[in-house]
């Protein structure tokens, strides 16, 4: 029998060459995702994975581009993008969520302290919705005095935070917090409710609604008073005490 050898060196040999396999980038992979979560999860107020977006596609784009062999720099580069317009998003949505909700709500209850201790009626009443930034200055007064009468001169008001976990009773279309108001010196506790927006233009403000200075069993002088009365509010005391 006759054996043929091949020589690889002989003209017009042609070596078989095997095709190269490439794969996807798992990093890739993971960048798009993120980079898609990213922007459903902002509504949750979380930038965190647009941020994961961002420092995943950096280094997925980078390795690819150097191994010929691993495809998906593109899958890559789109998932960094997606996560640099999410964290932007995220900015401008806290932004906006600081300036417009939160630092007014924290804001309005020691500037409402600051304009009965000036008496100002008029800066008093612009932090109420209706029926406060509609009362008459002779209830805003009245207000003014009794509050003095009964704890001093106001200085400022913070949220009472040992009170947070505790429930507040309930207001329709309001947010109820409890807060505690310094006056020459000695802290009183009270309640805040708050609009987030205005019930008939819808334009996003935060307001006052109600007032509450002082808790039981001690006076509890609360402004506006009750929708339609004309008359200056009155102290309210606990229901104990005034049956006794």
């Amino acid at each position: 029998m006759l054996e043929y050898t091949i020589d690889p060196n002989q003209p017009g040999f042609a070596p078989e060459v095997s095709p190269e396999v490439t794969r996807t980038s798992t990093l890739a992979v993971w960048a798009l995702s993120l980079g898609i979560a990213g922007l459903v999860f902002l509504c949750c107020g979380c930038p965190l994975v647009s941020l994961a977006a961002v420092v995943v596609g950096a280094i997925g784009a980078l390795c690819i581009g150097r191994d010929p062999s691993v495809k998906g720099r593109g899958l890559a580069i789109f998932g960094l993008v997606l996560g640099v317009v999410g964290c932007a998003l995220a900015v401008v949505v806290g932004w906006f969520g600081w300036t417009k909700i939160y630092a007014p709500m924290f804001r309005l209850p020691s500037e409402a302290m600051s304009a009965i201790a000036a008496d100002d009626v008029d800066a008093f009443r612009d932090l109420f919705t209706p029926p406060g930034s509609t009362a008459d200055d002779e209830v805003v007064l009245a207000y003014f005095a009794l509050v003095e009468a009964e704890y001093g001169t106001p200085s400022h008001a913070a949220l009472d935070q040992q009170r947070q976990s505790i429930a507040t009773p309930a207001l329709s279309e309001a947010i109820n917090l409890p807060w505690l108001f310094v006056f020459d010196g000695q802290n009183v506790g009270g309640y805040v409710a708050m609009e987030f927006a205005n019930q008939r233009t819808g334009e996003l403000r935060v307001r006052i609604r109600s007032l509450s200075i002082g808790s039981p069993p001690g006076a509890v002088l609360t402004f506006p008073p009750e929708s339609g009365s004309t008359s200056p509010p009155a102290p309210t005391d606990h229901p104990e005490q005034s049956g006794s």
